[in-house]
């Protein structure tokens, strides 16, 4: 899957691409890009309301909660906690994902690194 236009993206709530995104108008887009479309979402921009938005899309029953990452699927986090209030996408590697946020171009970091790995709420497949 071609990813390198879509580093030059930039932040922005409710962003649907292909030049600005939030992290579900991310997700939407490379799971287009993998030829599993999801239905559109939409554009919350409140924490809670981003919450809701998550826990919808999973509660939908069109998404299988995993033990563990896998290729293409949802990584969802808690950043303001108690609310899953951002996601991204498990690479082919199955241990860096794929996500833009606030103050950020869209870029690939680890799994298992310091700033995220905690905050980690699930991982989910689209079913």
């Amino acid at each position: 899957m071609m990813l390198d236009d879509l580093f030059s993206a930039r932040f922005a709530d409710g962003g649907r691409g292909p030049d600005e995104y939030d992290c579900f108008g991310l997700f939407e887009e490379l799971c287009r890009r993998r030829g599993t479309p999801i239905s559109p979402e939409t554009t919350p921009t409140q924490v809670q309301a981003k919450d809701a938005a998550i826990q919808s899309a999973i509660g939908r029953g069109e998404w299988q909660r995993l033990e563990t990452p896998e290729p293409g699927c949802a990584v969802v986090f808690v950043v303001v906690p108690p609310f899953a209030t951002h996601m991204g996408m498990v690479l082919d590697d199955g241990l860096t994902f794929i996500h833009i946020r606030k103050g950020s171009n869209v870029s690939v970091e680890r799994l298992a690194s310091s700033r995220w790995c905690q905050r980690i709420a699930g991982f989910y497949r689209h079913v």
